[in-house]
């Protein structure tokens, strides 16, 4: 290609890459340099090709799970894969699902369904991490150059001692699981998350305020991603700690605001909201932001789970439009963009986007710099994760036809940390390109609560 990004300026491009490998459908994940999942090359290689070199790291990775993974070496299913004959991404639908919860029945005809890990991984939080980690890791390593730099962004070596980062993952159906990552895996991550701003249309210069704190891996891998592309970034915690400074009223309600969504009391909490938003409004107007990364539930204060929530995006807009004149652009995630919500804001202006992504794997598929239109049709961002959607058939799969609604399983690509192959996670419906309407499997417990990203960026 002719021109890569400001943000891959000096480093090499993935067309050299794979120009090196002795075997370039044979690659190692383990082995590609994290700054390549940031490279547009995978969206303008040919389909088949990319296929092919997408299907060697999938082989790779499959590899390293039924060896030595505890999960994948002990399933009934997973161990009888035999990972050489895998050449093709195209061959998702010949691999097991699996799933976190059990969905009894699932298979139709009286059968008991799919059994789900989450019981399992509570007992022991490495049942997805493969038992040889550290020595992926240092391979990892060997690929990056400059991977002492990248580690002492994240703690250096006395925070993160066996270089692993351990994060929370959203407890909307049981108790909260854990994933454990390499530092260079949430890199490689970012990397591909970095590209899908751009595709967005997010650039260097503009200034950030987040509304994720950065304990949860998508607050602080939005905050790394603002720093590879050399973007201000205004913190969750600089945004209340400036609105505590704003006199009494304001350190009172953040405060007490607090105090009663830690204890589940959304009607005390809401009588505090309305200080909070004017409070948010005028950091916004005051710091010149240009970009906003927040949360809109489906339905405002309804049956989503967020009911009593105050600080859901709209209802900080709504109140006082002209506060975001300078506003160039809303980034909505941690659930489907609702119509009204990006409708609204297009007619106001404001680009719209998002980008679908979870704990479990980042990041899938993005908008691109879609205005107007519905930001919900996402395109597909191909690695280090990868998709497919399908139909259960108890036990195997069926890819659905592009335009029919399935449900969508996740394959993270990085095969260093927890691993993901063939995870359910969301429903969606299938596109030439990628998905479109993500949304969550119906739940009894909603998904503010547990270490939900969206339920944290709804909160003090």
């Amino acid at each position: 290609m002719n021109e890569l990004p400001f943000y891959l300026r000096g480093k090499g491009t993935l067309e050299d890459f794979l120009r090196r490998q002795a075997d370039k459908y044979n690659i190692d994940p383990r082995d590609i340099p994290v700054h390549l999942a940031g490279s547009p090359e995978w969206d303008l290689m040919d389909p088949s090709e990319r296929d092919r070199v997408l299907g060697g790291v999938l082989r790779n990775v499959i590899t390293t799970a039924v060896k030595e993974v505890e999960y994948y070496r002990d399933h009934p299913l997973w161990s009888r894969v035999q990972p050489g004959t895998i050449e093709s991404l195209e061959q998702f639908d010949q691999l097991p699902v699996i799933v976190k919860d059990d969905i009894e029945g699932s298979g139709g005809n009286g059968t008991d369904g799919l059994q789900g890990f989450r019981k399992s991984l509570l007992k022991n939080p490495d049942l997805l991490v493969p038992g040889n980690i550290q020595e992926l890791i240092a391979r990892q390593e060997r690929a990056n150059p400059n991977h002492e730099e990248i580690l002492h962004w994240y703690g250096g070596p006395d925070v993160l001692a066996d270089r692993m980062l351990v994060f929370g993952s959203g407890a909307s159906e049981g108790d909260s699981t854990f994933t454990k990552l390499s530092y260079l895996t949430v890199e490689m991550e970012t990397w591909a998350l970095v590209r899908g701003l751009y595709m967005n249309g997010f650039r260097e210069g503009q200034h950030i305020a987040c509304m994720y704190a950065p304990t949860h891996k998508g607050g602080l891998q939005l905050q790394r991603a603002a720093s590879l592309m050399g973007m201000p970034f205004h913190s969750k915690e600089d945004i209340f700690t400036w609105i505590r400074s704003q006199g009494r009223k304001y350190a009172t309600a953040v405060s007490e605001f607090k105090k009663a969504s830690d204890r589940k009391d959304f009607e005390a909490a809401d009588r505090f909201a309305g200080t909070l938003r004017e409070g948010i409004r005028s950091y916004i107007k005051y710091h010149n932001i240009a970009i906003i990364e927040a949360v809109q539930p489906v339905e405002e204060g309804g049956a989503s789970g967020a009911k009593g929530m105050g600080l859901s995006f709209m209802r900080i807009f709504r109140e006082d439009p002209e506060r975001f004149n300078e506003v160039q652009h809303a980034f909505l995630t941690g659930y489907t963009v609702p119509e009204f919500a990006y409708e609204e804001l297009q007619n106001a202006g404001i680009v719209v986007s998002t980008t679908w992504g979870s704990t479990e794997c980042m990041a899938l598929a993005t908008s691109g710099h879609i205005f107007p239109g519905n930001v919900n049709n996402l395109t597909s961002l191909h690695y280090p994760t990868a998709g497919l959607v399908f139909k259960y058939l108890n036990p195997g799969v069926q890819k659905v036809a592009v335009g029919e609604e399935g449900i969508m399983s996740i394959f993270g690509l990085h095969g260093t940390g927890s691993m993901y192959l063939g995870n359910a996670m969301d429903l969606t419906t299938r596109t030439d390109g990628g998905y479109l309407n993500i949304h969550r499997f119906p739940s009894s417990k909603g998904i503010v609560g547990g270490n939900s990203c969206a339920a944290d960026a709804l909160s003090v």
